[in-house]
Parts: C-alpha cells; structure tokens; sequence
C-alpha cells in the first residue's frame, strides 16, 4: 500500500505547486509504501537518508504505520498465546 501524499501537497495554492510537491514526494524512493517504511523503522540502524525521508511523511503516514504495527504486536501476541493453549 503506498504512502498517502504528505501535508504540503494538500495545502499548494496552485496546480504547479502542488505538483512540485507531488514531485519532490516521488523522489523519497527509501520509503515508497507503508511497509517499506515499516522495514525502514525496524532496521537496527537508520540511514541518515531514510531519517530524512521518514521525517517527510506526514502525520497521518505515521498514524497508519504506527497504528499498523501495534495491531501486528497486537495479533501476534494472541496468536502466541492461542498456540500455547492448543
């Protein structure tokens, strides 16, 4: 699933702008979708390239990948749990 377009794509006073930005988004290629961005966020070391990328999204790239990765944590902790009862 691909990364939703950050903030200043949605407030450009023009057309041209607004795909300046829509440009200058495409050019993030580290953190393209949500789980490349997952991957991104779970390296032991970040890039400084992927921080700088990461930084960009938005806030609600980072609702949806966070929120993505609780209810990961979140399901397989009760599958964990179900297989220890079976």
């Amino acid at each position: 699933m691909n990364m939703a377009c950050p903030e200043p794509c949605f407030q450009a006073q023009s057309a041209d702008e607004c795909l300046l930005q829509l440009r200058m988004a495409s050019t993030l290629s580290d953190v393209n979708s949500i789980g490349s961005a997952v991957e991104t966020i779970c390296e032991k070391e970040m890039s400084t390239e992927s921080r700088r990328a990461l930084s960009q999204i938005g806030t609600l790239n980072l609702f949806v990948i966070i929120s993505g990765m609780c209810s990961f944590c979140s399901h397989r902790g009760l599958l964990k749990n179900y297989l220890e009862l079976s």
